[in-house]
């Protein structure tokens, strides 16, 4: 998984010019190798954006899971009761390396624990 990125592909990468999307004006990449394609979509987004509203988009929230091993446990139960205990200490923490995130509103919001096996 990468973020951000934009190339590495055995396709050409071109931009799409001319979409209006939820009122801002972007640039779209878009790789394939059928000709005039781009250009296609880049008149019709002018033509859109012109003598309409443009594009209007949703979607939903962002949602990403990470996962954590502790090996070597010798009592889950108490294991369990001292992560529960100090979740809040634990959210604190792991926030404090994506100080980024948590600005725009991201970062670890939530544990749920679960055995191995469940």
């Amino acid at each position: 998984m990468i973020e951000n990125c934009i190339g590495v592909l055995p396709l050409p990468l071109g931009l799409g010019l001319g979409f209006n999307i939820n009122g801002k004006p972007y640039q779209v990449p878009m790789a394939i190798e059928e000709p005039s394609v781009i250009a296609a979509c880049s008149a019709m987004a002018k033509i859109i954006g012109e003598k309409g509203s443009g594009f209007i988009a949703t979607s939903t929230p962002p949602v990403m899971i990470a996962q954590i091993q502790i090996l070597e446990i010798k009592n889950y139960k108490d294991a369990e009761y001292k992560l529960i205990r100090s979740k809040k200490e634990i959210i604190e923490y792991a926030n404090q390396s994506c100080q980024n995130m948590v600005k725009r509103g991201g970062g670890v919001e939530g544990l749920r624990f679960k055995k191995l096996g469940e």
